[in-house]
């Protein structure tokens, strides 16, 4: 009996070790270290924006600029560099198992496959609101392509603005992202 339970917890703590490894290395293909990564925070990083989703029980929190502040929260991915107010296709991305302070003992987007068409998503950016409704269900798309070759743009560029929101999927692996796209509904002030 103590044998069976003492190998259930080091399966616990190896399969915990290896989900922190692999959320260690950045969304995307390319990793934290690499040189699109920008060490130095962009001069919009001054004011970041402002992300509220209310069904994954997140108010107000920044969204920002490094890939390297993954770890601390959601940020603009670096392969996307349109922003709200720009009318264009945008990504957000963000841990789901990876613990993150200020989200408990999970990520950002631990819950973005709970989201449903008609849920809200909010961005403040350059002092103005702006309103998303989500108008899909989570959907994977594969990180690499079948020649191994790294899948950097699986998504669409949709014509007005749109912002897809991902994480890595299946929960502690990087073999798929999962998105959900949200489409803006209103802009104010």
């Amino acid at each position: 009996m103590k044998n069976s339970r003492k190998a259930a917890v080091l399966l616990t703590v190896a399969l915990g070790l290896a989900s922190l490894l692999l959320a260690a290395m950045a969304l995307g293909g390319n990793g934290l270290e690499s040189p699109e990564c920008p060490k130095k925070e962009p001069p919009e990083a001054r004011h970041p924006a402002l992300l509220t989703i209310k069904a994954l029980h997140m108010v107000n929190q920044p969204i920002r600029t490094r890939c390297g502040d993954l770890a601390r929260g959601p940020i603009w991915d670096l392969g996307w560099p349109q922003r709200p107010g720009d009318g264009l296709t945008m990504v957000i991305d963000a841990h789901d198992v990876t613990p993150v302070p200020g989200y408990g003992a999970h990520g950002p987007f631990y819950r973005l496959y709970t989201i449903k068409p008609g849920d809200l998503a909010k961005i403040k950016w350059n002092g103005v609101w702006r309103t998303y409704r989500f108008v899909t269900r989570p959907f994977a798309k594969p990180q690499r392509l079948r020649n191994g070759g790294v899948n950097n743009k699986p998504l669409r560029a949709w014509r007005g603005e749109v912002v897809y929101f991902r994480c890595c999927w299946p929960r502690y692996t990087r073999y798929d992202y999962l998105y959900e796209r949200a489409v803006l509904i209103s802009p104010r002030a």
